[in-house]
């Protein structure tokens, strides 16, 4: 530990030795001869391991100082479920009159009709 790029605030990861893969990685929160003491923010696999590789790594940062830079894009993951059916919506406009209906047929029965007798009264000179 000896090393003058570890320091407080340097970013470091931690890589199981056994396999790469798993690592902790975040920034150095003091260190001395015998101990560093990191703010894990990162993490991959879930293993215990006893032997540890240590290395100064910053975002982008393939490990060893490279510097590659980020990865392409993955693609799309697969589309979600269909969500629930919403409530309906509001009332619409009333819309327009409809054209007027055809003529009915023409009727076939009789009527008839009483006229009572008119009756006029005056008073009249």
């Amino acid at each position: 530990m000896d090393n003058v790029s570890f320091a407080p605030g340097s970013r470091v990861r931690a890589t199981a030795a056994e396999n790469p893969a798993v690592f902790l990685e975040g920034p150095i929160e003091s260190l001395s001869r015998t101990t560093l003491v990191i703010t894990v923010d990162t993490v991959s696999g879930s293993e215990l391991w006893r032997g540890w590789n240590f290395e100064i790594f910053e975002d982008g940062d393939s490990g060893g100082g490279g510097g590659g830079g980020a990865g392409a894009t993955g693609p799309a993951g697969a589309a979600g479920p269909t969500g629930p059916t919403g409530p309906p919506g509001p009332k619409g406009d009333t819309g327009d009159a409809g054209q007027p209906g055809p003529t009915g047929p023409a009727g076939t029965g009789s009527s008839s009709m009483s006229l009572a007798p008119a009756w006029f009264f005056s008073n009249c000179c």
